[in-house]
């Protein structure tokens, strides 16, 4: 991404040049109290100020008041433990409420030769909508997107949602036929799709319906399925790296969090639990941890073997990931090992950024030639940086997400876990 010049001039003006060396950079796309963007990275945290590293190598030091409210709050996660580091917060909030500025609707493009013709706009999100969907009913979609895109800013997880570009991108599609024909799965109600950095619904699972020859929103819709596929996208850059027992248990976990109005009660979500097992089990679903074991170590293409088996299987590998990511996060003791290995999750990201950001200075150098198809020529005396293991081969990629699975396990046999597992449930009143 390009620097947004602007933003670097405003941040030249009130802050004071230097030049040290990196202290375990923080690399993102940084936005300051006016939501002009920059990409820097972050290098040091000395009280009400940050130390940035620019591309050009340049340093510089700007108020955290010169920045977003998000950005202030992710830099005050990572002071808890010096600039740079891994962990941050590992308490949810009691509640996360979305900031009334990050709701406001523009709209900015209206072509009804287009399928989407209308383009909206929230702080952080693009919509594109089949119809016209007006102002005031555009602001109570945003607000469901935007309030869980707080959300997971505020999560112990420390993901820090970014973009691909300058806002999250959605469509939205007046009917399930047009939403299918469009590429959604037609057992679904939402969702989104890494490879094309979109999230995806049709207009009944935004809560909308017609009211004459416009929409409104129904007043007591569920936003689960929303909140559910929304947490996979605001997980983008860390899905190849994250086991899928993970990736969808956090999203059922997100979704079960008490939701009103822009607001979510982070501190309900044991309520949120209970009624989603009592659910579950009207459906003929009691909650089961037989199938931990596999579920740890199960690589992305097994899941989706399992899923494709049917509706009652697929329903299992959400429910149980709920469950042993519940476990893990607040039934697991003191210490609890989650933390540790979500540090070393973290480490092996880390590697494939910075692998990336090499690979990207190295095809820039002048002697190399990069072909249309990605791949490239450089001389023999010129050599790219060497990927990091994960990388090694496709059976290292499938399996990243289970690399670190002996930190969670502890010591532990599969079955001393399942009967931790279901102690600590029983304690709780969930057998």
């Amino acid at each position: 991404m390009n620097f947004c010049i602007s933003f670097i001039l405003a941040i030249f003006a009130s802050a004071a040049l230097l030049y040290g060396a990196p202290v375990e950079p923080v690399h993102r796309v940084w936005t300051d109290s006016n939501g002009r963007k920059a990409e820097m990275a972050l290098v040091d945290i000395e009280g009400d100020t940050a130390e940035f590293r620019m591309s050009d190598g340049r340093s510089l030091k700007l108020p955290l008041a010169k920045l977003s409210a998000a950005d202030q709050r992710f830099i005050r996660g990572l002071e808890a433990q010096g600039a740079g580091a891994t962990s941050g917060n590992r308490e949810w909030p009691d509640t996360v409420k979305v900031d009334a500025r990050d709701i406001e609707i523009e709209l900015v493009e209206e072509n009804p030769d287009k399928q989407l013709a209308y383009v909206y706009r929230t702080a952080n999100f693009e919509f594109h909508s089949e119809a016209d969907l007006g102002i005031a009913v555009m602001r109570d979609v945003g607000r469901v997107f935007e309030a869980t895109r707080e959300l997971l800013i505020h999560a112990p997880w420390n993901i820090d949602p970014q973009p691909p570009g300058d806002r999250f991108l959605a469509e939205l599609y007046e009917t399930m036929e047009s939403y299918v024909a469009a590429g959604g799965p037609s057992n679904s109600g939402g969702v989104f799709i890494p490879h094309l950095e979109k999230f995806m619904a049709p207009f009944q699972s935004l809560g909308l319906k017609p009211v004459g020859k416009r929409y409104g929103m129904s007043p007591n819709y569920s936003v689960a399925t929303l909140v559910h596929e929304l947490t996979h996208q605001m997980m983008r850059e860390w899905l190849p790296v994250l086991p899928p027992w993970f990736v969808e248990g956090s999203a059922e976990y997100t979704s079960s969090f008490p939701y009103n109005a822009g607001k979510f009660r982070c501190g309900g979500i044991k309520t949120g639990l209970k009624d989603y097992v009592k659910e579950r089990m009207s459906q003929g679903l009691p909650p089961n941890v037989d199938k931990v074991d596999a579920l740890l170590t199960m690589t992305n293409t097994r899941w989706q073997e399992v899923a494709a088996s049917g509706y009652r299987a697929q329903s299992e590998l959400y429910y149980d990931s709920f469950l042993l990511l519940y476990f893990f996060m607040h039934l697991d003791g003191e210490g609890k090992p989650f933390w540790k290995w979500l540090d070393a999750v973290r480490a092996t990201k880390r590697e494939l950024d910075d692998y990336a950001r090499a690979m990207e200075a190295f095809v820039k150098q002048e002697d190399v030639e990069v072909n249309k198809d990605g791949s490239f020529f450089h001389p023999p005396d010129l050599k790219p940086p060497s990927p990091p293991d994960i990388l090694d081969s496709r059976k290292a990629l499938e399996t990243a997400g289970s690399k670190h699975m002996e930190i969670l396990m502890d010591g532990r046999t599969a079955y001393e876990l399942k009967k931790q597992i279901r102690d600590a449930y029983k304690r709780i009143g969930i057998r």
